[in-house]
């Protein structure tokens, strides 16, 4: 199977990274050229831990403030109220009309107070 190639730009402050049967491998291009700096962490939850604070220090010594600031997206709409996973389910099985309607039902047979 042919994978298809991304047309996202790579962002300046990306790193490589690869695992080996005992390590992960982070490979930083060098900012005056030359070969990579080549890191290496264990293979495990530290490691991978420490290898993603490699990452995140990557970002800001690459990029000015305000550059870190434009590439960070603000969510859409940011929950106020932790919802349950019941009610979650319940959003994302019906739409709004359709709770509207079982709404309006409801306040028919008076079993909802309007």
């Amino acid at each position: 199977m042919m994978g298809q190639l991304d047309t996202t730009p790579t962002p300046p402050h990306a790193v490589t990274m690869w695992a080996t049967d005992h390590d992960i491998i982070v490979m930083l291009p060098m900012t005056s050229g030359g070969p990579p700096y080549l890191m290496k962490f264990a293979l495990s939850e530290g490691g991978l831990m420490q290898a993603l604070e490699v990452l995140k220090k990557r970002k800001h010594e690459v990029l000015s403030p305000l550059e870190a600031q434009a590439l960070y997206e603000p969510p859409k709409n940011p929950p106020q109220v932790k919802v349950s996973e019941r009610r979650q389910r319940f959003l994302n099985e019906t739409t709004e009309a359709q709770r509207d309607a079982a709404q309006a039902l409801l306040r028919k047979l008076g079993l909802v107070k309007s």
